[in-house]
């Protein structure tokens, strides 16, 4: 029992997929760094959070009702989305050692900066719509406890460029090492239950 319990809770380990993919990518990147690298590391944690996204919905899947896997789907969305803008902001100042400050005056010059910045801010918007929704839906639908749902409501609001879809992992993880907390069923009146045959033991 103890085995099990611990292995249910290790599914708190998904919120370290995004990091660690992360620092791979920061490792390998070519040199020198600058504000093009800070964007490949937030296209690289995404593209993290979204296999442990990925992962951890199949953990639950028999405890999500469809409007949950509607709110996972659209975080998807928004993670594909900042991968893709993070991305190809990366790479419109790829290898160069521009600072925050300097990329203001020359970022826009290069093709592909502002564009993927915005398709980025885009994937930001539907990734915190999702893990609210994930939140919302969990709650009234029972699977998780209100207060559960309500913390879990809070943390998605957490800046995506940080982390994205903390919120969303959060839950399922917790929703994986706890069960859910009351799945709604037909309600059975005892004087209708089935009665055992006559002559039967």
């Amino acid at each position: 029992m103890a085995a099990v319990r611990a292995r249910r809770w290790a599914a708190f380990a998904l919120v370290l997929v995004g990091p660690a993919t992360a620092v791979v990518v920061d490792a390998v990147r070519p040199e020198p760094s600058g504000h093009w690298s800070g964007h490949l590391a937030v296209a690289a944690l995404s593209a993290g959070v979204a296999a442990a996204v990925v992962l951890g919905s199949l953990l639950v899947r028999d405890h999500l009702p469809r409007t949950a896997v509607a709110a996972i789907a659209l975080t998807l969305v928004g993670l594909a989305l900042e991968v893709v803008g993070n991305f190809r902001a990366a790479q419109s100042l790829w290898a160069t050692s521009y600072d925050d400050s300097q990329v203001g005056l020359v970022g826009p010059l290069h093709p592909g900066y502002e564009w993927g910045h915005q398709v980025a801010a885009w994937g930001d918007n539907l990734v915190i719509a999702g893990g609210l929704a994930l939140a919302v839906t969990l709650g009234v639908c029972h699977r998780v406890r209100p207060s559960v749902a309500v913390v879990g409501g809070i943390v998605a609001v957490f800046p995506p460029w940080i982390y994205p879809a903390l919120g969303v992992l959060l839950l399922l993880a917790w929703l994986y090492a706890t069960g859910p907390w009351r799945i709604p069923g037909p309600v059975v009146d005892p004087r209708q239950a089935p009665t055992a045959a006559s002559g039967s033991t």
